[in-house]
This record gives C-alpha cells, sequence and structure tokens, in this order.
C-alpha cells in the first residue's frame, strides 16, 4: 500500500490497480495494432528466404535477393498493385482466411501478369480482385477486340491455392464506326468499320498450365462486344463501296476461366460468373440498286459462363459450379437507333434480327469434336447455370415515317445451348450431380 499527500489528505493507492490498468492498457494497444497495422505500417511484405522486407509486393519479386522459387509472405491488408511476374516465386498471404490478404487492380488494370512460358508461380490464401484487362481501342487499322485475362493472364504454369479469384473484367470490344469517331463513318479510309470482340476470361485467361485447388472463382465477367456503327450515311457523305457493314461484336467467351493447356481444378467452387454480351447490329451500307439499308444482327453472346476450355487436358473433381450464365446475344439494329447528320433524313428499313445467346452456363467443351481426349468431370456439382438468351429484334420503320407503310422488325434469335455443359468432343462425366440447370 501506498500513501501520498495531496492538499493535507490521504489519498490510499492501490499498487495492484495500478499494475492492472497498466496490463489492459498494453493490451489494448497491441489489438489497435493488429487491426490497423496491416494498413498503415510500411515493410509489409516478407521475403522468407533473404529475411528482407518490402513496401510493395512488385517490389519484393524484382529484388535481386528473391531468387527463384523463394516465398514471399505478404501480411493481411489490401494492396493495390498491378503485379508483373517473370521470376519462379510463390505469394502467401499471412492472414487467417484469403480475404484477410487482397491484391486489388483497382479496376485500372489485370492484377497479375505472367508472360513467360517458363515461369511457375504460386499463389496461396490471397484474394485476386478488381482486375479489368484493357478495353479495345479504336485505331487507324479500325475497332479492336477487348483484351483478354481481367484478374490474371497466364502464360507459364500457376498453382492457385485456396484463394478467391472475385470481381474481375475482361475488357470491351470497340464500337464500329469510323476513324477517329467511334460510332459514325471514316470519311478517310472509305470504310465502314465493324466492332470488337469482347475479351476472355473474366477472372482468369491462361495459355499454359493451370492448377487449381480449394479456391473459389466468382462475380468474374468476359468483355462484352462492342455495337456496331450506328450512323446513317447521307447521300452527300456516301462515297463509300456498296453493300460495306457494321458487324456487332461478340461477346467473350469464359467470365470465370478461359484456359487452352492444362486445367485442373479440385475442390473448389465456380459460381456468379458470366460470359460477355453481344453488342447491338450495326448498319449496313445499300448496294447498287437500293437506297434501303442493310442493317446487322446482334452480336451473339460468349459462351462458358464458369469455364470455357479450350483443348484436350481437363480434370475436374470435388466442385461446384452454381449460378454461372453465358452471355446474352445482342439487340437487333432499330431505325431509332440511328445517328442522322441530317434531322430530315430517315432511315428506310427492317429491324434486323438479335444475335444468339451464348453456350454452356457452367462450362464450355471445345476439343474440336476429337475422341483421342482426356477431359474428365468427376463428384461435382451443377446447380442454376444458364445458357445465353437470345436477342430481341430491331424495330422496323414506323408507318408515320414514310408514306408506303411500316417496315418489319427483326427477329429475336435463339437462346443458347447446356444449361450447365456444352460438348464439342468428348467428356468423361462420373459421379456428378445435375440440377435447375437452364438452356
Amino acid at each position: 500500500m501506498l500513501i501520498t499527500e495531496k492538499g493535507g489528505d490521504n489519498v490510499k493507492i492501490n499498487m495492484l490497480q495500478i499494475v492492472k490498468s497498466t496490463f489492459l492498457l498494453i493490451i489494448l494497444l497491441a489489438l489497435i495494432n493488429c487491426v490497423y497495422g496491416a494498413d498503415t505500417t510500411t515493410n509489409k511484405v516478407h521475403v522468407d528466404q533473404s529475411n528482407m522486407t518490402f513496401n510493395s509486393i512488385q517490389d519484393a519479386i524484382n529484388d535481386p535477393t528473391t531468387h527463384s522459387n523463394y516465398t514471399i509472405e505478404i501480411n493481411p491488408g489490401t494492396y493495390y498493385e498491378n503485379l508483373i511476374i517473370s521470376k519462379n516465386v510463390s505469394l502467401k498471404g499471412m492472414g487467417k482466411q484469403s480475404k484477410d490478404t487482397k491484391i486489388s487492380g483497382s479496376n485500372t488494370g489485370r492484377v497479375i501478369l505472367i508472360l513467360n512460358p517458363g515461369t511457375v508461380v504460386y499463389l496461396e490464401n490471397l484474394e485476386i480482385t478488381e482486375g479489368k484487362a484493357p478495353n479495345g481501342k479504336y485505331t487507324v487499322d479500325g475497332p479492336r477486340n477487348g483484351e483478354d485475362g481481367g484478374g490474371i493472364f497466364n502464360c507459364g504454369t500457376l498453382y492457385i491455392n485456396n484463394c478467391r479469384i472475385t470481381n474481375n473484367n475482361a475488357g470491351t470490344g470497340a464500337n464500329g464506326g469510323a476513324y477517329g469517331k467511334q460510332g459514325q463513318f471514316d470519311v478517310y479510309h472509305n470504310k465502314v468499320w465493324s466492332a470488337g470482340n469482347g475479351g476472355n476470361g473474366g477472372g482468369i485467361y491462361s495459355l499454359g498450365t493451370l492448377i487449381i485447388n480449394n479456391s473459389t472463382i466468382e462475380n468474374n465477367c468476359a468483355g462484352h462486344g462492342g455495337n456496331g456503327c450506328h450512323d446513317y450515311l447521307t447521300s452527300s457523305r456516301a462515297i463509300y463501296e456498296p453493300q460495306q457493314r457494321s458487324f456487332a461484336g461478340k461477346g467473350g467467351n469464359g467470365g470465370g476461366i478461359y484456359a487452352i493447356g492444362v486445367l485442373s481444378i479440385n475442390g473448389s467452387r465456380i459460381n456468379s460468373n458470366t460470359a460477355g454480351l453481344g453488342g447491338v447490329g450495326g448498319y449496313g451500307q445499300p448496294d447498287y440498286y437500293s437506297v434501303i439499308p442493310t442493317p446487322t444482327d446482334g452480336g451473339d453472346g460468349g459462351s462458358g459462363g464458369g469455364i470455357y476450355y479450350n483443348g484436350t487436358n481437363l480434370y475436374i473433381n470435388k466442385s461446384i459450379f452454381q449460378s454461372n450464365k453465358a452471355g446474352n446475344g445482342g439487340k437487333g439494329l432499330s431505325s431509332e437507333d440511328l445517328f442522322f447528320e441530317e434531322p430530315k433524313l430517315y432511315a428506310y428499313m427492317s429491324g434486323s434480327a438479335g444475335g444468339h445467346g451464348g453456350n454452356g452456363g457452367a462450362i464450355f467443351i471445345n476439343s474440336n469434336g476429337s475422341s483421342q481426349t482426356i477431359n474428365t468431370i468427376k463428384n461435382t456439382s451443377f446447380i442454376e447455370n444458364y445458357a445465353g438468351n437470345g436477342g430481341n429484334g430491331g424495330n422496323g420503320s414506323s408507318t408515320t415515317t414514310i408514306s408506303y407503310g411500316g417496315w418489319n422488325g427483326g427477329n429475336g434469335a435463339d437462346g443458347g445451348n447446356g444449361g450447365a455443359i456444352y460438348l464439342n468432343g468428348a467428356c468423361k462425366i462420373q459421379g456428378s450431380y445435375f440440377t435447375r440447370n437452364y438452356a
């Protein structure tokens, strides 16, 4: 017991209470550091073998002391980076769950790019999110396709263990039209441009070997097709060759994964991924003997909502595919969709047909019709997956537009096939469960 004097009064202070209060304060400060430290401290990334620490994951990868096959340990937190990996390396999140350690592309670029075919990369206990492959650009040679691989673009050998690949998007195709101005005509090249297709592989685009274990591929989307040109080419500026047409872009394939080569998936969930939508139909020049435009159909929707696989070495075991969807076809061109430089001009035309819906709500397998394949799906569930819907036909010109009657609307297109799986070639399916899948 300690006695002190204060204003002539004796005040008794219990030393045990002081010790207890100090101890509780230390614990509180430690908890605050655990909760907030991942986002506020520097040197959050540690290379196990070299015992070096870094402020970013890319710095750790690039450092000359990080040799081949080293492991980079990443503290919990969110890391806003667009990684380029050109050496054999392991990236390991140190949180209790994969969602504790996120690598975000900030929707400004891919999260991870692996270009060297000889590179071997391991991802463990991480969330790869908010990646965005570049949209198709409009160039002097016409519109470009959207680029592939929103979250990860892999040309090497990639192992993904206990990770989440979520909310990533492949690039959208550029709209059809003109040099220098999308959606309008090209007075420089005597050319009507078609639109670009959407990019493939919203979550992952793989040209090499891809091994996925105990992971989740969720809420990713392939790129949408661009719209065809919507500029009505007036007689005063119609310097084009007749019968040129601006076709709509097709939706990208593989909302979750687009893979060529080896693809192995074990104990994983592939949920709520979507292939790309087809673009709206475009304008077509009349032929020599007519003044009536010939509009083009809507673009076809992308196939493989969960996975688009192109090859003969697929293995899927003990996994779940749920709520994935192939892309819807684009709408046909309507007369009211066209852009007029001269308001008194009207498009005398029928509406064009919609685009076809994409095939394979969960998986599209293309082995080019080959029966010589080792594609295998075992002990896997397919629940509530959907093929794509066909696009609506465009509207024809109304009777108020022209004096001799209206024009027909375009036809709606067919929906896609294979609510769960669409096969072009052989695949062995064993012990698997299918329910509530729709074409």
